[in-house]
């Protein structure tokens, strides 16, 4: 669509340490802001379903199924009112907000 090389990225086998998963996000939100598009989806067992849960909590998200990324957004979330921001009383939490193209 764009006439640029598409890259596919598997999670699983580049993101094995927390510096990995940094260098990830840091190219999610590089690629966002230059505008690029974004997609992503996740694999399914021999059946073709997959629960997605997060902490106990169905995400919504179907195996085998693809998402437009269409937002990284990262928020500073204060856990310890007591700390000021420099002292880490900020933690971060990175979030992709994704649409079903299908609706």
């Amino acid at each position: 669509m764009t006439g640029l090389v598409a890259d596919k990225v598997k999670i699983q086998e580049k993101t094995k340490t927390k510096e990995d998963c940094d260098k990830l996000w840091e190219r999610l939100k590089k690629e966002k802001k230059r505008g690029t598009m974004m997609g992503c989806s996740s694999e399914t067992d021999e059946a073709g379903y997959i629960d997605h849960y997060i902490s106990g909590m169905d995400t919504g998200l179907m195996g085998g199924h693809a998402y437009s990324i269409i937002d990284v957004i990262e928020l500073d979330i204060l856990p310890n009112p007591k700390k000021k921001r420099k002292e880490g009383g900020y933690a971060k939490h990175r979030i992709l907000k994704l649409r079903n193209p299908w609706g």
